[in-house]
């Protein structure tokens, strides 16, 4: 058997989900952009009905789905990690980004559950920004500090308060969101 991942469904053309029942229904898949190489000839993959695929449908709820649809499927709500569950979040984000290990990603991880904490953002940031930003503070050339100064074992307060400031952007989707992480922020790294 197969499985068939369609990611955030949500997203694609307003018809697709209502369009999509009819290949399931037939088991036959279309997929234009596998085109063979100068032709005109169109992959198409034909599921046998006595292996039928199971289908995963992931949407982030940005706006609703077709009853039609939605009568069709299971399901499946999972929950964001919460900050008792670090090490859940930890294995997500170190299968996307390796380097996330020490001081600063453990900084970063505590400074992260606390801005999904507050309350009236616009957008909490989502694992997608986590892993952006802390890809921004372990790469970056933080200028001021000393060559051999290990970023990776630092604390979110060792850094350059003005560069590390205008990295929150990444977590931030909306100007007073930003204007929110970055108080919380300042208080995060110099706590009274």
């Amino acid at each position: 058997r197969s499985v068939v991942l369609i990611d955030e469904i949500d997203k694609a053309p307003r018809d697709f989900p209502n369009d999509i029942l009819n290949e399931v229904e037939r088991l036959f898949f279309r997929i234009p952009e596998l085109q063979e190489a100068g032709t005109s000839t169109v992959r198409t993959v034909q599921a046998n009905p006595a292996l039928r695929p199971l289908l995963v449908f992931t949407s982030n709820n940005e706006r609703n789905l077709p009853p039609a649809f939605l009568r069709r499927c299971v399901f499946h709500h999972i929950d964001f990690p919460k900050r008792d569950e670090l090490d859940r979040l930890r294995l997500i984000i170190q299968a996307n980004l390796t380097e996330a290990k020490g001081r600063l990603a453990e900084d970063a991880f505590e400074f992260f559950f606390t801005v999904r904490e507050i309350h009236n953002l616009d957008k909490a940031p989502t694992t997608a920004e986590l892993v952006q930003w802390l890809r921004v503070l372990l790469k970056r050339h933080w200028q001021g500090l000393p060559a051999d100064f290990d970023v990776a074992d630092a604390r979110l307060g060792q850094l350059p308060e003005i560069p590390a400031l205008a990295s929150l952007g990444v977590l931030a989707k909306t100007a007073q969101d930003l204007q929110k992480v970055q108080e919380a922020f300042v208080r995060h790294v110099k706590p009274k």
